[in-house]
């Protein structure tokens, strides 16, 4: 098996992932195995790279150096070959996907990366674009583009970045008006606060906002809030970040939550959307649960939180 790390120069805090570098060439020697660096450009240079690689048929693993974005685009040049393997390393600025292991940790461990194991993990199709974490919608996208704003900052890195980006995104008390409907043919269509449509648990850089999630179970959690006003925004915010939201029946009349294997998302207009953190646009877009459509190497010494 060859062994290929995608180091991305522009995640998290610039210089991280290049300091990894010296560490893998290390490690990698040391062990004896095929291994190669691509030091990637953007984020079509990956999809491509990933993709043209994993089309030779040669069984390799793909380690993505850097941020959920990083992952993101790896993950979607290798969808559909099932003789490439994905990997993560995280120096991102959230580092979300990481979260649903127990142990996180080791997942900068380049030895322990080197040992991992392949496990058969879901993937959600949105359009002709993957998820393998979460899709947000709303306020918590829109977290995400403040975040990514603030983050050119030295003093608001990380988390730190994602917290102060909520309290400016909650002080505008926007509102976005979507018809969602599911595949037992339920439909919700109202003025909404957000919505995420999970695979995994973590978005935002540390909200557990779909608790339940699991990545192999071969469905899709979705998470609906409706306009919350005053300081219950911020009870919410709170039980949001903990993952305590669903089971709180506060919270109840302003939460829709299902689990489904499809949905369509109809939005009034053009509205942002965070896949894996990586920010679009849409105004209508459908969702569906591909399962085991990605073999995740998951280092040794980590298991899946929600397993």
């Amino acid at each position: 098996m060859k062994h290929v790390f995608l180091v991305n120069p522009a995640a998290g805090q610039k210089k991280a992932p290049l300091e990894l570098v010296p560490e893998i060439q290390r490690v990698c020697t040391e062990a004896e195995v095929n291994f190669d660096i691509h030091l990637t450009r953007s984020a079509a240079d990956i999809v491509e790279f990933t993709a043209s690689q994993a089309a030779s048929g040669a069984h390799i693993r793909f380690y993505a150096c850097g941020g959920d974005g990083t992952l993101n685009h790896a993950l979607c040049g290798l969808v559909g070959y099932p003789n490439a393997e994905l990997a993560y390393v995280p120096y991102g600025t959230g580092n979300d996907f990481s979260r649903n292991f127990e142990n996180e940790p080791v997942f900068r461990n380049i030895q322990k990366q080197l040992a991992g194991t392949p496990q058969a993990l879901d993937v959600i199709r949105a359009g002709d674009m993957y998820s393998i974490n979460m899709i947000n919608i709303g306020v918590d996208c829109d977290v995400v583009a403040e975040a990514a704003k603030l983050k050119e900052s030295p003093l608001l890195k990380g988390s730190l970045a994602y917290a102060v980006g909520a309290v400016k995104v909650l002080a505008r008390g926007k509102t976005y008006r979507m018809r969602i409907e599911f595949d037992d043919g339920e439909v919700v269509d109202e003025e909404l606060f957000l919505i995420g449509v999970a695979n995994g648990s973590y978005c935002g850089g540390g909200f557990r906002s779909a608790p339940h999630a699991s990545l192999a179970d071969g469905a899709i959690d979705v998470c609906i809030i409706r306009p919350v006003r005053g300081i219950e925004v911020i009870r919410l915010l709170a039980a949001y970040r903990k993952g305590t939201h669903l089971a709180n029946p506060r919270f109840a009349p302003h939460i829709v939550f299902k689990t489904c294997t499809h949905l369509s998302i109809e939005a009034r207009e053009p509205v942002n959307v965070s896949i894996d953190g990586e920010i679009t646009s849409f105004d209508r877009m459908t969702c569906d649960v591909l399962p085991g459509a990605v073999q995740f190497s998951v280092p040794e010494g980590a298991c899946r939180t929600n397993a």
